[in-house]
């Protein structure tokens, strides 16, 4: 029993089945996570180490080194990158592409296993952290600025309170604050009045210390029960500090802390300043968990703060800002927009063609498709982003294809007469199978996708998933739930209604077989037509230097990074950053809506940056229909203001886009053992980019460092006082940087007591030579009889690839810029160029120890290329192995995918006559329709088969069929045509980067469609011409009859007599005909 046979049978069953279908996809739908782009493993895992105060170069030798040997070898790493900066190791290691979050697991597992086998970190390091990265990591969901008129620890005080309020939040993992100083006490020491009194800072730091004491004692048993022991020595308010003993003199007295040192009630050293529009602020950014729904975190960020705002004092204020939730519910509704417009679309279409209760069940296919898909995301534990949207409104033109094969060819059994039942009975079940290969060809030309390796594959990866499920919702439907209605609802106009409706189409039929006639008589010159028409087009049109690996949305933010030269004061960053925050706030409000600056810090998707000299300048820009210009119009003028500002240090600019994350446009890695040759390369290749047109931030990561002033420690001399190395090293932190000695509580606030020496001692580095250290008799030991000081200077940071020493040169490429010859400056065209020049240069001659190695967009590129290439190889064997089952034949799925190789030339046209990029995403579309395309010929070819079956001629045949075919061949390619025409057309803003996928689609199968109906039978006349020309070979081979010299011509019967012959182009005459045995009467 078919399965249309047995849903008929079952009415009831079924509607049930759909009504139940709809309710749970609804309900699946409302319970699923929003968010920007999947939440997907980034193939990355980080390992950091902090050493407070260590030197760049005592973290690569002491932390990062050891551990970079203990992680390399572990299964799954591919590559290991490495940062040692002043007090911090941050090693990444990113991981072969294909892993599971099973095997990340383990990599994570295995790693912190090897760190805790070292045993020869020094004591001062603290613990690794090692983590896994995902997509949404390191994302801020949200900001929140609070400034206003009040003094520097009210707004601390205010900024904890609504931290505290924020962390109540469910799905907020972290909240970053940034501008604020933590309050401390200080116990500031006069260096001469310890040196007068004997006391040494350790001494002083241990008293304090031995103050802030809460130990359990345990359990004393007694006749009412047990009493827990404790033993207390806190301080329980700040004036209780100076009156701790540090020691007694020979004669008896008592030194106190006030007697060697002053207590001062203020802020920590200020690491970072925080401006929003130019005003002084603290900034909360909120960072969700990985199941955190970002919509329903920015709902309850809004109303924490705006209940917060109620009860905050005159002239404070708070301020939302870089909110992401407003970047997805404007791409969603760009995306529901798109997606109901194509709907409406593919209504009219089906209404206008066919009958309005057959367009209306027909559509129904739709609800029912993506009810089924949303069922099988929720099970499956995907989310709604904008990927998942594109992958159904992608398939939403494809999901009434098959619906319009079957009630078409239902319809055309109603105008023959059979009652609806049985119409629908009859027309499902002969286009059973054709109708299941086309959605499996489909599916074949979509999963490949899945083996697309790195970032870029592992997000387009969920586009097959959310595809297949909506086209296996289609296909049930299409063959269980529309026949049902077909038999419920279904009938055949009457002749005055079938001719007022369906007027437009047979005489586009009777045009069309008249250019197909044309077309079959001339088939070899038809043929050899487009296949110059295809290397043309390629040749002219399909140059790799317009090749982009993603094609840039517009601009959401862009960061302005500031680095001075090393060494910097914090608050000379901030007047740099002022200088670059004016030119941003004189645009209009319009067009930048939001300036945010940060001193100290630097991150945008990266790993964060931190020194007093580094900072940022974020512009948040208006919503794209609020301005009048795109944002790279906006930054191409903020560069030209900047281009005269001078003193300002080293200034990049990094796009922040809706598209996922890449890479630099230029990056080269230079890697070797000296530094000194790896700084020379840079400086080259550096010199040679910013030669190049169109390239902008130009940059390396070297940095000269700043000043050292190192405490070398005589061994001999420490032993035969007592002193040893880790003594002096305690010693010259809490001089220099503090230590804390102990917290005291006020309130529910935990404030921080440090011991260190007064201000206006600390810059002194004579007072350093008379520092005392405490020996292990308890004796002070001046520092200068123990260790002597040296001056130095070393690298700020110093990076690692796969434990070499390595320098990383970047730079951006305008979009804007041309080369001289007019053509457009892509990545690709620069790093070509770059590759010359390095050549030249014969930079791997003159310094034989470094090597050059590719990163950012150019790997990238290559990498997403090789992984497509084979993806649409297998999705090519898969359609053939697809259709040579359907056919059982060797040769005819090779015409029916005749039309892949072709649609090449509507989608370079496409690219072309739209102004775009071909991109990753136009290669992807290609890929996409390799599926799409073969379906129109698939079933054309099936009924072509039939109709030979039935034993009409092959002339006949194939103009039959396609006669017979054009309805549906033409509505299945405009409602998939018009369901992505808006987002290919109208789609700005984020969405955009999504864009030429759908221009792909839609000019790739509009020109295919073309070739369908007019040169695939073409194709599939010469296939049957040269099969007769075999067999005629082989037949002459064991006959080998000659007639007066000349070769007998043997006709097979069923060809078309000499008028018809002549009249489709078989045969040049009707002598020639009547020679070859045709039948006179043409049939």
């Amino acid at each position: 029993m078919s399965l249309a046979r047995f849903a008929l049978r079952n009415r009831v069953l079924v509607d049930m089945a759909v009504v139940l279908t709809l309710a749970v996809g609804i309900g699946a739908y409302a319970t699923m996570t929003r968010e920007i782009l999947p939440n997907i493993s980034l193939d990355v895992v980080t390992v950091a180490t902090l050493y407070p105060s260590a030197s760049p170069e005592e973290v690569e030798r002491l932390i990062t080194a050891p551990i970079e040997r203990e992680i390399r070898d572990i299964e799954g790493i591919e590559e290991v990158l490495s940062t040692s900066v002043e007090g911090l190791s941050s090693i990444t290691c990113r991981l072969r592409a294909g892993l599971d979050d099973g095997e990340i697991d383990r990599v994570v597992n295995d790693a912190r296993t090897a760190i805790e086998r070292l045993r020869n970190l020094p004591a001062g390091a603290e613990e690794s952290v090692v983590q896994e990265l995902r997509g949404d990591f390191q994302w801020p969901v949200i900001d929140v600025a609070l400034y206003g008129a009040a003094d520097e620890r009210r707004l601390v005080d205010l900024a904890r309170s609504l931290k505290d309020e924020l962390g109540t939040i469910p799905g907020v993992s972290t909240i970053l604050v940034s501008g604020r100083r933590d309050r401390e006490f200080r116990v500031a020491a006069d260096p001469d009045r310890l040196a007068a009194l004997g006391v040494s800072l350790e001494e002083l730091t241990a008293a304090v210390a031995s103050r802030n004491v809460d130990a359990p004692g345990g359990v004393v048993t007694s006749p009412h029960g047990e009493i827990l022991v404790r033993t207390l020595g806190t301080v329980t308010a700040a004036h209780e500090l100076g009156d701790i003993i540090v020691k007694a003199t020979p004669e008896g007295a008592l030194l106190r802390v006030r007697d060697v040192a002053r207590l001062e009630d203020g802020f920590a050293d200020a690491r970072t300043y925080a401006r929003l529009n130019g005003q002084r602020a603290l900034d909360l950014r909120v960072l969700k968990t990985a199941e955190g729904n970002t919509l329903e975190i920015v709902d309850a960020v809004q109303r924490v703060a705006a209940s917060f705002a109620d009860r905050l004092p005159a002239g404070v204020r708070t301020e939302l800002f870089n909110d992401s939730s407003a970047w997805i519910r404007n791409r969603l509704r760009i995306m529901y927009s798109s997606g109901i417009l194509g709907l409406t679309l593919v209504l009219v279409v089906l209404y206008l063609s066919l009958t309005g209760r057959l367009a209306v069940m027909t559509a129904l296919g739709i609800p029912v498709a993506i009810a089924v898909a949303l069922i099988l995301m929720h099970l499956l534990g995907m989310t709604i982003n904008l990927m998942t949207l594109f992958g159904l409104i992608l398939v939403l033109g494809l999901l009434v294809d098959d619906a319009i094969v079957v009630v078409e060819n239902v319809y055309r059994h109603l105008q023959a007469g059979l009652p609806p039942a049985e119409a629908a009975l009859r027309g499902t079940e002969q286009v059973f199978w054709p109708v299941v290969a086309t959605v499996v060809t489909t599916v074949a030309a979509f999963l490949p996708l899945l083996m697309m390796t790195g970032l870029l594959g592992k997000i387009l990866g969920v586009l097959p998933i959310v595809m297949t499920c909506a086209l296996v919702g289609s296909l049930v439907e299409a063959l269980i739930v529309l026949p049902v209605h077909v038999a419920a609802f279904g009938q055949a106009p009457p002749v005055r209604a079938r001719r007022r409706t369906a007027s437009p189409m047979p005489r586009a039929r009777r045009l069309y077989t008249r250019l197909l006639v044309w077309a079959l008589r001339r088939r070899y010159r038809v043929v050899a037509a487009v296949l110059v028409t295809l290397v043309l087009v390629v040749t002219v049109l399909g140059r790799s230097d317009r090749f982009v690996l993603v094609d840039s949305p517009d601009l959401v933010i862009f960061a302005v990074k500031l680095e001075a030269p090393e060494g910097t004061p914090l608050e000379e960053t901030e007047r740099r950053l002022a200088r670059l925050e004016r030119e941003l706030l004189a645009f209009p409000a319009a067009e930048v809506k939001t300036v945010l600056s940060t001193a100290g810090y630097y991150q945008v998707d990266q790993a964060p940056e931190y020194g007093s000299h580094v900072g940022m300048v974020a512009a948040e820009l208006a919503d794209f229909e609020l301005r009048e210009r795109p944002g790279d119009d906006i930054l191409a003028e903020f560069r030209q203001r900047i281009a005269g500002l001078e003193s300002l240090g080293r200034v990049s600019i990094q796009r922040v886009g809706g598209g996922p994350p890449q890479g630099a446009d230029v990056e080269l890695r230079i890697r070797g053992d000296r530094y000194g040759d790896l700084a020379r390369v840079a400086e080259r290749i550096a010199a040679a980019l910013r030669d190049m047109p169109g390239v902008v931030d130009v940059r390396d990561d070297y940095e000269a460092g700043k000043r050292e002033l190192r405490v070398l420690v005589d061994e001999e001399a420490a032993l035969l006082r007592g002193v040893d190395v880790r003594r002096v090293a305690r010693t010259v932190q809490t001089s220099i940087a503090g230590t804390v000695a102990a917290q005291l509580r006020t309130g529910q606030e935990e404030i921080d007591v440090v011991v260190r020496l007064e201000e206006r001692f600390r810059d002194r580095e004579e007072i350093l030579a008379g520092l005392r250290v405490t020996s292990r008799g308890g004796e002070p030991v001046p520092l200068a009889e123990v260790a002597r000081l040296e001056r130095s200077m070393g690298p700020a940071r110093i990076y690692h690839v796969d434990g070499q020493r390595a320098i990383t040169v970047t730079a951006a490429v305008d979009p804007s810029g041309s080369a001289p010859d007019g053509s457009r400056v892509t990545p690709a065209s620069v790093n070509e160029e770059l590759f010359a020049a390095i050549e030249a240069m014969g930079i791997e001659d003159e310094f034989p120890g470094v090597t050059l190695s590719t990163g950012g967009i150019n790997k990238e590129t290559q990498e997403s290329i090789a992984s497509l290439l084979r993806a649409f190889g297998l999705a090519f064997l898969l359609i053939y192995v697809i259709l040579g089952g359907l056919f059982r034949s060797w040769i005819q799925p090779l015409v029916v995918m005749f039309t892949i190789p072709f649609s090449v030339i509507g989608v370079l046209v496409g690219v072309a006559v739209m102004g775009a990029k071909i991109s990753l995403l136009t290669l992807i579309g290609v890929v996409a329709l390799a599926g799409i395309v073969v379906n129109d010929s698939l079933v054309l070819i099936d009924f072509v088969n039939r109709r030979r079956d039935e034993g009409m001629s092959l002339a006949r045949a194939v103009v039959t069929a396609g006669r017979d075919r054009f309805r549906p061949v033409l509505l299945t390619t405009v409602t998939t045509v018009l369901a992505l025409m808006p987002l290919a057309a109208t789609a700005k803003g984020q969405a955009a980067f999504l864009a030429p996928m759908a221009l792909a689609v839609c000019w790739g199968l509009t020109f295919a469609t073309a070739l369908t109906l007019v040169v695939i039978p073409s194709v599939y006349a010469i296939s049957q011409d040269l099969r007769r020309l075999v067999a005629g070979r082989a037949t002459r081979r064991a006959r080998q009859p000659r007639l007066n010299g000349r070769l007998q011509v043997l006709v097979p019967r069923g060809l078309p007599g000499p008028a018809a012959a002549r009249r489709y182009g078989c045969f040049r005459s009707a002598a020639t005909a009547r020679r070859a045995g045709g039948d006179p009467r043409g049939r």
